[in-house]
């Protein structure tokens, strides 16, 4: 194979849907294209619309497929708004032909999938769109394993469940997370800091009361206090 932070625009194959290669120069002498190609054609064969496909592998969403977390909880606003829920395809054996099979009904109503035990395939009109996509699927990730952090620290806690599918997993913050909130807020921090726009999604994940939540972030920097806005309003017109 070649390294893909290596490879050169001169070096890229195109290949027709059954996968013969169209182009050939010096460059790309000896090339072959991904062992992924089956997936990739079956996404484009599934979905028209789509014009770009990115498979990749990031950290902490394949770590939580391996540990069968599932993704497709509606926890974050922005997620449910953009993506919808991201399900979790049968296991396949990677570089195979099962990858096309495993993929085949989930992509043609779903932007982004996480491969079980693998990685992400998410889909766009153009590159910039496929790989936002996949920067949303490894954010979600991101949130979801703070959570998981967090639930083990006490700060937050399984709530009862109800009948419609976003009352599923929901979290509650408990006294000491609220108490463990405002400490953080009224600590000093950088500018940059980015613990800001992490940490804030998370506690509005875990349904802190939004009254309340901005009550205190109000006290402090404009940034914060811009982000939690943001994220009560995505999450009251995600959940209307």
């Amino acid at each position: 194979g070649l390294h893909k932070g290596l490879m050169g625009a001169e070096q890229l194959l195109v290949v027709d849907l059954d996968g013969r290669i169209l182009t050939e120069s010096e460059a790309t002498r000896g090339l072959r294209p991904t062992s992924e190609l089956p997936m990739h054609l079956e996404t484009y064969r599934r979905r028209p619309d789509v014009l770009a496909v990115i498979h990749a592998h990031p950290p902490i969403t394949v770590a939580l497929s391996i540990a069968g977390v599932p993704m497709d909880t509606p926890l974050l606003p922005e997620v449910i708004v953009l993506l919808g829920l991201i399900p979790t395809t049968a296991y396949a054996m990677s570089s195979s032909d099962e990858g096309a099979t495993a993929i085949r009904d989930l992509i043609a109503e779903h932007d982004a999938l996480i491969l079980q035990r693998h990685g992400t395939l998410t889909v766009g009109a153009t590159v910039t769109e496929a790989f936002m996509r996949l920067e949303t699927v490894e954010q979600n990730a991101r949130i979801h394993f703070m959570l998981a952090q967090l639930a083990a620290e006490g700060l937050v806690e399984r709530a009862a469940g109800g009948e419609g599918p976003r009352d599923r997993h929901t979290y509650a913050i408990t006294d000491d997370g609220q108490a463990e909130l405002r400490r953080w807020l009224a600590t000093p921090l950088p500018p940059q800091d980015d613990r800001n726009p992490f940490l804030i999604q998370v506690f509005f994940a875990a349904n802190l009361d939004a009254e309340e939540a901005l009550a205190v972030i109000e006290q402090h920097r404009t940034q914060i206090r811009a982000q939690a806005a943001l994220f009560t309003a995505l999450y009251e017109h995600a959940l209307a």
